[in-house]
């Protein structure tokens, strides 16, 4: 039997090892009672915290859950609910568009996340106001991260929130030398806001609630930034052994698109937009077109739409899976250029910066860069 010290091999062991591991122990019954014991506590946390801190404007969605919203001083806001692997495919549809649209013009945006659309929300940040594109972006800082996890059983599929919290804090740091523009952005601008599911007997707004989060103690420091962004990407149980996650705004606070869709007596997961400013939502779950159809400032890109997805899709763990996602959402994104352009144009007022056939062009030779340089990071690793 491997040692406890050996970590790998353990993830590594075959079913009828794990049975044996439990069965013949002396106290067969130790390690589920703990797991109980573990679970009751986070139970008790949740239903118990003292709810979200922090100054707010509160209102309810869609499905009359109420949510707390903290000032925002920009007038567009880009908004990335979750869809877990597809995620990756978003951010190459964000290459295309900084490609074409040029980044200048999402830099007076805020970017919203949820769950993984927090990864989104953080590499728009930190590309639109640095001297980084999306493509380097998700290259340099997010995929050796994805190397190191999927040395584990299911790598970035169980672990999400452990590897966004390296690469988050990872990015943060090497931003405050290199990318102080960035940094700026997101610790005292409001760049990123971060969307947080909350169930509080003890709140005094709703016992379900959602909080938006973009300014205050959670966004001072590299660690506390990484954070907050882990704990909105971790479903609870699955990607975190933890049911709940706490930050400094919320005691106890869970995957912001958490529960998701079609589960009975559970809220709906939403991402209510506000009332000032434009919108642009990168719909990957599908729906929130109709129900933003009679809203004027709100553009949504029904992503869902464009490509077929599979199981293996939204659940794409390896390095190799993620960087197919990325180039597919690069390649989808050059075939709806009439799409992207009105929700540019509505949004943001901006055009084209080149006529469609140059941008096509220059999209081919870097989606041929992004495979070479992939190649080479994975040679590297």
């Amino acid at each position: 039997m491997p040692r406890v010290d050996q970590p790998l091999l353990i993830f590594k062991l075959p079913a009828t090892r794990w049975t044996a591991l439990l069965t013949q122990s002396p106290y067969p019954f130790m390690f589920p009672a703990l797991v109980l014991i573990h679970i009751l506590y986070d139970v008790a946390s949740l239903l118990l915290s003292a709810g979200p801190s922090g100054p707010a404007s509160w209102t309810t969605d869609h499905h009359g859950i109420p949510y707390g919203l903290q000032q925002s001083q920009h007038l567009t806001h880009c908004i990335f609910p979750g869809g877990i692997g597809l995620a990756f495919y978003t951010l190459g549809i964000l290459e295309f568009m900084c490609q074409r649209y040029g980044k200048e013009c999402l830099r007076g945006s805020d970017f919203h996340g949820a769950s993984s659309g927090s990864w989104c929300a953080f590499l728009a940040a930190i590309a639109t106001h640095g001297d980084i594109s999306i493509s380097e972006g998700f290259m340099k800082l997010f995929l050796p991260v994805l190397y190191l996890v999927d040395l584990f059983s299911c790598g970035l599929l169980f672990m999400s929130d452990e590897a966004i919290r390296l690469s988050a804090e990872f990015t943060m740091d090497v931003a405050k030398h290199f990318a102080s523009s960035s940094r700026d952005a997101i610790r005292n601008r409001g760049s990123l806001a971060i969307w947080l599911f909350g169930f509080s007997l003890r709140c005094s707004h709703g016992a379900a609630h959602r909080f938006v989060a973009s300014a205050g103690p959670d966004f001072k420091d590299s660690a506390s930034i990484a954070n907050i962004i882990a704990a909105t990407s971790a479903f609870p149980l699955f990607t975190n052994p933890r049911l709940c996650s706490s930050v400094h705004c919320m005691d106890a606070c869970m995957d912001g698109w958490f529960p998701g869709r079609g589960v009975p007596m559970l809220p709906t997961p939403d991402m209510t937009v506000g009332s000032s400013g434009r919108f642009l939502v990168f719909d990957v779950s599908g729906g929130l077109e109709k129900t933003y159809a009679q809203r004027d400032e709100v553009h949504v890109l029904s992503i869902r739409d464009w490509d077929s997805f599979s199981f293996a899709d939204y659940t794409a763990s390896s390095p190799e899976a993620v960087q197919a996602l990325f180039a597919r959402g690069l390649r989808d994104a050059e075939s709806h250029t009439e799409e992207l352009d009105a929700a540019m144009r509505t949004v943001f007022g901006n055009e084209p910066r080149e006529p469609a056939h140059l941008c096509k062009h220059d999209v081919s030779a870097r989606h041929s860069n992004v495979g070479a340089k992939n190649a080479g990071v994975a040679s590297a690793m």
